[in-house]
């Protein structure tokens, strides 16, 4: 373990300095160390693993930018996400998710693999910032009070993000709790996000009629149109109940 841990603490330092080639060098000898594990108790076990598997992540993303490769991109992000979704909800998996996935988005080109990209981008940023919401403000509910006030760009100034991610954010969330109220799964509402934030559209800033033409371009599913339709009238009542527009 003690190896593992120099190896991340100076991979990490390479890392934010920029320094990628070497930032890959030591995250490489830091999963190395978990494929020699051997006689450890399960309970240590454990712990060398999840570290294994995170700087396993960081070699992916460092691989990426290195190589400048989507797919590598989106597998580095599957890796931190597969870590939250076990539990290790922290600042290291959150930010690496959605550094992941960014990277993704920007090279990829057809509109299915940006579908699923951003839908799994969603869900990471939507991690990240309950992580953040929950250290500053305490609960989604006092964060709200803040947004309410209309000072974006100060309220993403102090949370380290730009306004288009904090308005994806919050819309994300209330799209997951009318999905939840309609009976739908998850997925549903990360497809329908997806495509908005694909396409640059946001409820808190734009008409149905307005979103709805502009997805007509790129989705020629009238069920999944109609689909849409109802449920931006959900999103946007919702949003007019705890936002107060």
């Amino acid at each position: 373990m003690s190896m593992m841990d120099s190896s991340e603490v100076l991979a990490n330092y390479y890392f934010t300095h920029g320094d990628i080639a070497r930032a890959m060098q030591y995250y490489d000898a830091c999963r190395g160390v978990l494929n020699n594990a051997q006689g450890l108790g399960e309970d240590y076990l454990s712990a060398v693993k999840v570290k294994g598997d995170l700087c396993s992540a960081f070699y992916l993303l460092c691989k990426a930018i290195e190589e400048g490769d989507w797919r590598i991109y989106e597998e580095a992000g599957d890796k931190f996400l597969e870590l939250i979704n076990e539990g290790l909800i922290d600042e290291l998996t959150t930010e690496g998710a959605v550094m992941s996935y960014r990277g993704a988005i920007d090279g990829v080109e057809e509109i299915e693999d940006a579908v699923r990209i951003y839908s799994k981008y969603v869900k990471a940023v939507s991690k990240y910032f309950d992580n953040i919401v929950k250290d500053r403000y305490g609960d989604f509910n006092a964060f709200i009070e803040e947004f309410r006030k209309g000072d974006y760009e100060g309220l993403a100034h102090a949370l380290n993000t730009d306004v288009s991610t904090l308005k994806l954010y919050v819309v994300g969330k209330v799209i997951i709790d009318v999905v939840k109220e309609e009976g739908l799964s998850e997925d549903t509402a990360l497809e329908v996000l997806a495509y908005l934030a694909g396409l640059g559209l946001n409820p808190l800033d734009m008409g149905i009629d307005e979103m709805i033409e502009e997805l007509q371009g790129f989705v020629t599913n009238e069920e999944f149109l109609n689909r849409v339709r109802d449920l931006l009238t959900k999103i946007k009542d919702k949003l007019n109940n705890i936002i107060g527009n």
